[in-house]
């Protein structure tokens, strides 16, 4: 990766390094200076997620903070253009930081507890329960071993977003409700939200369903509308929108034959 840096190498060679390279050696090399993080964000950028995993869970929390946070600090500083030009692309979904997708429940929440316990950064860390699948976000507390207190701070730190929460995980909504129970502008409004929330967990339990039926095959067209038109219309649009992004539909077969 030196080699790199310094122009003596090509991509491919210099790829290939990183993605061998020992997390001692990767800190040792980004603590050079600037130059050689933008090396690092390059290859985060440039391998493909599913090769840049293997490489980001041998990182320890520390170091993985340090070239997050690092990208983090660039992604601030560009705020002022980004509404300009109204590019609403948030920081976990630039393609940078498409690993994140790709890295299980149990290693997102060993990072979340790092964020919170160690680097006292719980605004930071309550980004990443964007990336969690929503029985992650349920069972947090567990995954990420943390205490009361500490998962009432996480969920704090989300601002108004923590009323997203419930909608985007139905499974922990009775759970946060109870959580702030003595808060009482933030019990008022998740109180209000149940039947949306219920709601949202039949989408979430109809989609999963479905998606199990065809997932081991090809996706019968016909089948599926079969299944959706039972559905109220307005779920069956969510779901074939969730489709759509999974990549199962094209949005011109969003309409049944």
């Amino acid at each position: 990766m030196q080699a790199f840096a310094e122009g003596k190498i090509g991509i491919n060679v210099g790829a290939s390094a990183f993605l061998q390279a020992h997390p001692i050696v990767l800190e040792k090399f980004i603590s050079k200076g600037p130059v050689f993080f933008e090396v690092l964000r390059y290859f985060l950028t440039l391998i493909e997620p599913q090769k840049v995993k293997e490489t980001i869970d041998s990182f320890g929390n520390k170091l993985l903070y340090k070239i997050i946070i690092y990208e983090y600090g660039i992604y601030k500083q560009t705020e002022d253009e980004r509404r300009s030009l109204r590019n609403t692309t948030s920081f976990l979904d630039l393609k940078l930081n498409a690993y994140w997708s790709s890295l299980s429940p149990k290693r997102i929440c060993s990072f979340i507890s790092y964020c919170l316990k160690e680097a006292k950064d719980p605004e930071f860390a309550s980004q990443f329960l964007t990336v969690l699948p929503p029985e992650a976000v349920s069972d947090l507390r567990n995954l990420a071993g943390l205490n009361i207190e500490e998962e009432k701070e996480l969920y704090l730190s989300l601002k108004d977003g923590i009323y997203e929460l419930p909608i985007q995980s139905p499974g922990i909504y009775r759970h946060i409700l109870k959580l702030f129970e003595d808060d009482p502008e933030i019990f008022l409004i998740l109180s209000t939200m149940e039947e949306l929330v219920l709601r949202k967990q039949q989408i979430i339990e109809s989609s999963h369903v479905i998606l199990e039926k065809y997932k081991s095959g090809k996706l019968n067209h016909q089948s599926l509308f079969g299944d959706l038109s039972i559905l109220e219309p307005e779920i069956t649009m969510e779901i074939l929108g969730i489709f759509e992004e999974k990549g199962i539909l094209g949005r011109s077969e969003k309409k049944p034959h």
